[in-house]
């Protein structure tokens, strides 16, 4: 697959990553962890500079009594989490905002 991509990327530049998930996926998992560290590999951790994560099923009922702020705010951490780690930013080059 890897080859293929790269056949298809040949002398074409990356705008913009927009890396999708679901809101209500109350954790992250190891499929998480697999797809950044992939998208890395193959792009290179510079791609996340030009990324947004985007959560998406903004409907759902939060767990647990807390306040959909609280929830989102805790979701969209660990997802961040993941990315900074996977493509190995340190949290201080990372630019965040919230928009509910």
């Amino acid at each position: 697959m890897r080859y293929s991509l790269d056949r298809f990327l040949l002398n074409k530049t990356i705008d913009i990553l927009l890396y999708v998930d679901r809101l209500d996926a109350y954790r992250v998992d190891n499929l998480d962890r697999q797809v950044v560290k992939a998208i890395t590999d193959g792009f290179g951790k510079e791609i996340w500079r030009r990324g947004l994560v985007v959560l998406t099923h903004a409907q759902l009922s939060p767990p647990d009594g807390l306040s959909y702020e609280e929830f989102f705010s805790r979701r969209s951490e660990a997802l961040l989490k993941v990315v900074r780690l996977g493509a190995r930013i340190k949290k201080q080059d990372i630019q965040v905002c919230y928009f509910l």
